[in-house]
Parts: C-alpha cells; sequence; structure tokens
C-alpha cells in the first residue's frame, strides 16, 4: 500500500501525506467496496477521482475537474 501511494503522490506531484486509504470506520458510503483512496484537497479528505485504468491513471486535471465539480454543486 505505502508504494502505491507513493507513486499516485509522485503523478499527482503531491506530498504522499496528502493521501490515505479510505477507513470505513470514519463514514459509510452506500455500495462502494473495496480499496479507496482519498485525498486531501481543499481543507478536507475527498475521495480520489475515479479512473478506469486505475489510481495510478489518476492526474492533477482530473482531481480539479472531479473535486471543483462537486464543490460547485455542494456535493
Amino acid at each position: 500500500m505505502e508504494a502505491m501511494r507513493q507513486a499516485i503522490a509522485v503523478n499527482l506531484s503531491i506530498d504522499p501525506e496528502r493521501l490515505r486509504i479510505y477507513d470505513p470506520r470514519s463514514q459509510s458510503v452506500i455500495g462502494v467496496t473495496g480499496e479507496r483512496w482519498q485525498i486531501f484537497y481543499g481543507d478536507q479528505w475527498h475521495d480520489l477521482p475515479w479512473h478506469f485504468d486505475g489510481p495510478l491513471c489518476v492526474d492533477r486535471a482530473l482531481v480539479r475537474k472531479w473535486l471543483d465539480k462537486s464543490k460547485a454543486s455542494g456535493a
């Protein structure tokens, strides 16, 4: 897991401390199973945007698009 976290951080050009594995005890999301990554963005934790080819294919543009869109919708 740590190697994956480091690789995602390098891909996004961010500090690895801004990434974590979702802790299912922290909140409940209906219909979501398996490993989920979260990113610290805009002063809070968010799910890392989903990419068909996996988390290593998420780039900064996708993070901005995904999370700025959710902010605008009030999600």
